[in-house]
């Protein structure tokens, strides 16, 4: 089981953009090792906003932040970076596999 916290700071989302968020995170966390958390954390200030991105995994951590004046373009930049280091990570994962005598 994963574990999924979303907090908001400086504002209160609608119910809408709760929803919004939470599926666009629980899509990142059913690709996860089973066991993983993520923390999304979306503060407003000054009109802009600033998201971070933390997951733990058993293979590692991983890290992004977006910032800007529209939640979703700053959504969509945090889902680009977390989607390209899942990549990565799978990537590395399946060609150290492929070269390991004992699983070959």
């Amino acid at each position: 089981m994963n574990d999924l916290q979303i907090q908001y700071q400086n504002f209160h989302p609608s119910a809408f953009t709760k929803e919004y968020l939470d599926v666009k995170l629980q899509r990142v966390i059913r690709r996860l090792p089973s066991g993983s958390s993520l923390k999304a954390v979306f503060t407003v200030e000054n009109g802009a906003i600033t998201a971070t991105l933390r997951i733990m995994t058993s293979a590692g951590e991983f890290f992004a932040i977006s910032k800007g004046r529209f939640l979703k373009d700053v959504n969509r930049r945090l889902m680009v970076q977390v989607r390209r280091q899942l990549e990565r990570w799978h990537q590395r994962r399946l060609s150290g596999a492929a070269r390991d005598p004992v699983l070959a």
